[in-house]
């Protein structure tokens, strides 16, 4: 497990990070808690390919899809994220962007350098006291350099509303999950429809299915809000979403009582 190994003898750090955690959403197999994990093996200005992913969603009609979960016999595999090769399918607005993520993480080397910059001050300050063991006087010991933060995960959490206005009316199934990963520089790999990259087989589309299909008429707003929820005391992930418009659902899978990835 990358998260928890030593690395490289010596405490030499990698110049270039690679991986392949991405799943058909981009971060629901847990890339972003995997690499930031591994982040502290990165030397300072190192790079990670990829580098940036961002996942996709867009309405669906599926007659097909939707059939096929409820065929499972049980209401709570309405609240769970599917791996599927659509067929008979089509997307009643363009995908629209979701959750996006970076490495190295921004935010984990702002803390890195924050703790950096508070050691050194901790040091300068140890290094100001002077100590003078003289009758009458107790010499004042030097405060202890602050360990090295263990990053949480919290901050791989995300909400995000999406609206569309279709064009055309139609039954909607729920929706088609897509992502688009910069590898380095302008090279990416992409399995949303508008900037699809060839022989990218090996994902399918994700599906988040609503319970009841929802007619939709031609302009009328589809509002979708999406939590990204991360759980570190009891080591979880998992997604929960609910349709606001043009009906108000129930939040779906709600603290992940149906649907979670273990961490």
């Amino acid at each position: 497990d990358m998260r928890s190994w030593e690395g490289p003898k010596g405490g030499r750090r990698a110049h270039v990070l690679v991986s392949e955690l991405l799943g058909s959403l981009g971060d629901n197999e847990l890339s972003p808690e995997c690499l930031d994990g591994a982040q502290r093996l990165l030397a300072s200005g190192g790079i990670s390919v990829p580098c940036r992913y961002t996942s996709f969603l867009a309405p669906l009609t599926s007659a097909k899809a939707w059939t096929e979960v409820r065929k499972l016999g049980d209401a709570s595999n309405f609240e769970k994220l599917f791996v599927v090769r659509l067929h008979s399918a089509s997307l009643l607005a363009p995908p629209a962007p979701l959750f996006t993520f970076e490495h190295p993480n921004p935010e984990l080397l702002d803390k890195a350098a924050a703790a950096a910059e508070k050691a050194a001050r901790v040091a300068g300050s140890a290094a100001a006291i002077v100590h003078v063991a003289a009758a009458g006087q107790v010499a004042v010991p030097s405060p202890c350099s602050p360990s090295s933060p263990s990053p949480g995960l919290s901050h791989n959490a995300r909400y995000a509303t999406l609206r569309w206005r279709p064009e055309v009316a139609g039954v909607m199934h729920g929706f088609a999950g897509y992502f688009l990963c910069e590898l380095f520089s302008d090279i990416a790999i992409s399995t949303e429809p508008k900037t699809r990259s060839e022989g990218m087989g090996s994902w399918f589309e994700a599906y988040l299915p609503l319970q009841h299909p929802v007619d939709v008429k031609p302009s009328e707003m589809v509002e979708l809000h999406v939590w990204r929820c991360v759980d570190e005391a009891r080591r979880r992930v998992w997604y929960e979403w609910a349709l606001a418009a043009p009906v108000r659902t129930p939040i779906f899978n709600p603290n992940g009582r149906s649907y979670w990835i273990g961490l």
